[in-house]
C-alpha cells in the first residue's frame, strides 16, 4: 500500500566553445560563444505514495543544484570569469501534493527558483529576484471500456506572485485554465 522512491544524480561538464543566447543593447537575443564553462551540479527527487481502498496520495519534491560558471572569456567578457552563467539560477526545487478519490483528484503543485543574474558580472542589481509559485487543480475522469474524459480546472500562480525568468518580459499573474481530454481506445479482442 505504500511505496517511496528516491532518485539522485550528479552531473559534471567541461565544455570548450559554450554558446550562450544573451541579450544585446536592445534586448534582442543573440548567440555568444564562451570559451569554457564549467558546469556542476546534482538532481534528487524522493516520492512517497499510499493508499487506503478508493484513496492513494502521491508526494513528490525535487531539487536541483547547478553550478554554471565562465572559465575561460575574451577579453571583452574578463568579469564572467568565474561567475554563474546568466540566466541559471543556483537553486531550483519543485513538490507536489496528488490525491486521488475514485474519479476525482487534486493537485498542489509548488515551483522555487533561486536569483537569475541578468548581466555576467553578477552584479546584484541586476539579478532577478527567487520566486515560489503555488498552482493547484481539481479534476474528475469518466471512463468505461473504450472511452476516457477527464475534465479538470487549473489556477495557476495562486497568489498572484510577480516574478520575472528573463529581464524585461512579463509573466502572468493568477490565471485560470479548463482542460478536457478525450481518449479513444481500440476495441479489445
Amino acid at each position: 500500500y505504500h511505496k517511496v522512491k528516491l532518485r539522485g544524480t550528479a552531473f559534471y561538464q567541461l565544455v570548450d566553445q559554450w554558446i550562450l543566447w544573451s541579450p544585446d543593447s536592445t534586448n534582442t537575443y543573440r548567440p555568444d560563444n564562451i570559451k569554457k564553462v564549467k558546469a556542476r551540479g546534482f538532481e534528487t527527487s524522493t516520492e512517497f505514495e499510499w493508499k487506503v481502498r478508493s484513496f492513494s496520495q502521491t508526494v513528490r519534491g525535487s531539487y536541483q543544484f547547478t553550478k554554471s560558471t565562465t572559465e575561460e572569456a575574451s577579453l571583452a567578457e574578463a568579469a564572467s570569469i568565474g561567475k554563474q552563467l546568466i540566466y541559471t539560477p543556483l537553486h531550483t526545487a519543485a513538490a507536489s501534493i496528488v490525491s486521488r478519490f475514485k474519479n476525482w483528484s487534486a493537485n498542489v503543485f509548488l515551483q522555487y527558483s533561486g536569483v537569475r543574474f541578468t548581466e555576467a558580472s553578477n552584479s546584484p542589481v541586476y539579478s532577478l529576484a527567487p520566486y515560489l509559485l503555488t498552482d493547484f487543480s481539481i479534476g474528475k475522469s469518466f471512463i468505461n471500456t473504450r472511452h476516457a474524459l477527464n475534465a479538470q480546472f487549473v489556477v495557476k500562480n495562486v497568489f498572484d506572485v510577480e516574478y520575472k525568468q528573463y529581464s524585461g518580459r512579463a509573466m502572468s499573474g493568477r490565471n485560470f485554465n479548463l482542460q478536457i481530454s478525450y481518449h479513444l481506445t481500440h476495441k479489445p479482442k
